[in-house]
């Protein structure tokens, strides 16, 4: 039976629960964020996955979404080769020197465009809602399901505030599904699933 007819019925839509959720999220306060934001980005650093990890993919927060920030430092003071995304919306990472500031305009990024796709590589991936399969609720623009499609064989952790975790998310055929959700409180450990719901091409 596909996964998509077990799981419970969400109560909202997708654009409902965006809405409801980055509101949640911008009425905390920036110093509860930052101090969350540490202890993700903490729990990445330690686990085998990171030690594992050749190189990392970060991202640039956007309306108050976890700061990566700490990982991607780490990521350069071990050794590690550093990706952002590429600018003007293309699906691609660019390599980086530098860990890019939160709230930047513009994205950090080399010539070098992020080509393999090995277990090595670990995409942390931004998000306003995930659920305790690993379903998650972006931005909107299906942006990282194109490149975690691509890149199907690196480790995909999403990062949140425990307070963007819900029951159940509404799930397309195109969402792609996180290895491991990282909040606050702890992690979330999925049985890796490429695609939701299963069976869809």
């Amino acid at each position: 039976m596909p996964l998509a007819a077990m799981r419970e019925k969400p109560a909202e839509t997708k654009e409902v629960l965006r809405r409801r959720l980055i509101a949640t999220r911008r009425g905390t306060s920036f110093e509860a964020r930052l101090e969350w934001s540490r202890l993700i980005c903490r729990q990445v650093c330690e686990s085998e996955t990171f030690e594992r990890a050749e190189l990392v993919v970060a991202y640039l927060p956007q309306g108050a979404e976890v700061d990566p920030g700490d990982v991607a430092a780490a990521a350069l003071e071990t050794g590690r080769e550093l990706y952002y995304p590429a600018p003007a919306g293309a699906v691609a990472v660019r390599r980086s020197d530098t860990v890019a500031a939160a709230g930047a305009t513009s994205r950090a990024g080399g010539d070098d465009v992020l080509t393999r796709n090995t277990p090595q590589v670990l995409v942390l991936v931004p998000g306003v809602a995930f659920d305790a399969s690993g379903c998650r609720l972006g931005r909107g623009r299906g942006w990282y399901d194109r490149l975690l499609e691509r890149f199907d064989r690196a480790g995909r952790w999403g990062l949140a505030f425990a307070l963007q975790l819900v029951p159940h998310l509404p799930v397309d055929p195109w969402d792609i599904a996180m290895d491991v959700v990282v909040t606050e409180r702890g992690r979330i450990e999925v049985e890796r699933s490429p695609r939701l719901p299963e069976g869809t091409a």
